[in-house]
């Protein structure tokens, strides 16, 4: 950002700012006696240094300003174009935390009120026996949907596998999204973005990354072997109390920026 103090253009006013203070302390040095002449020098010597202080606060508050009017067109920019696609990437994210755990389908604010439920009483929602017993899932049979519907049939999914499912959907989401509005993007917006495609990555619950996922599929194997012990429970209860606190900061982070820069 171009400060509005440019040394080129304000070149001779310095100098002349330095020629006075240099006279003011040549004259207050100089025995003249007059108590008038003194007077006179001394605000020659400090009348420059109150201008220079005075022009660089204003020189702040000018670049803040400009700072703030240039962040506000590259969001309205990026706004104008993605808006439906960012409110949409955001409820998926939504949608796919909380079904992940629930098996539900919401919307609106429904969903936003159960997203912050979820996030925040991770301890009250999942339990040992809860993790144990794994979510009771229809199953659709994609050959005859109607009859599946009609006729339903419910199966037994392991929440580490519906995790999973749901980071894969998380992911790819914010992928599309980056490559839809990669030139458009707010830098800050696009921190938080990557922060939170970090975030989802680095899980082992959510992650996409093979070794991870391996790792995943391990703990599913386990699982149907009947080997998962209550304390290998109790520590994926507590890394996602963790993980979906931290998820909701994130989340509503970049509903703070979208706010702000609404204003």
């Amino acid at each position: 950002m171009k400060s509005f103090f440019d040394f080129k253009q304000w070149r001779k006013f310095i100098l002349l700012l330095i020629s006075i203070s240099f006279i003011g302390l040549v004259g207050r040095i100089s025995p003249y006696g007059s108590e008038i002449w003194n007077f006179l020098f001394e605000n020659m010597i400090w009348f420059p240094v109150e201008m220079g202080i005075t022009i660089f606060v204003f020189d702040k508050i000018i670049q803040k300003n400009n700072l703030k009017i240039e962040h506000n067109r590259e969001y309205n920019e990026y706004y104008s174009v993605a808006e439906t696609d960012l409110n949409k990437l955001l409820q998926t994210i939504k949608l796919h935390s909380v079904s992940a755990l629930t098996n539900s389908q919401l919307e609106g604010d429904k969903l936003d009120k159960e997203f912050a439920n979820v996030c925040n009483n991770i301890p009250e929602l999942i339990t040992i026996n809860k993790l144990r017993e794994g979510l009771n899932t229809q199953l659709l049979n994609p050959n005859n949907v109607i009859d599946s519907m009609i006729n339903p049939k419910f199966v037994r999914k392991s929440y580490y596998d519906s995790l999973g499912e749901s980071g894969d959907n998380i992911i790819n989401n914010i992928y599309s999204h980056y490559m839809l509005y990669s030139k458009f993007i707010p830098v800050d917006l696009y921190r938080e973005l990557n922060n939170l495609r970090d975030f989802f990555e680095s899980n082992i619950y959510f992650s996409t990354n093979n070794n991870l996922k391996f790792g995943r599929s391990m703990l599913v194997q386990r699982e149907n072997d009947g080997l998962m012990l209550d304390n290998e429970y109790q520590q994926t209860i507590d890394i996602l109390t963790e993980s979906y606190s931290l998820l909701y900061k994130k989340i509503m982070t970049i509903e703070n920026m979208i706010s702000e820069s609404n204003l």
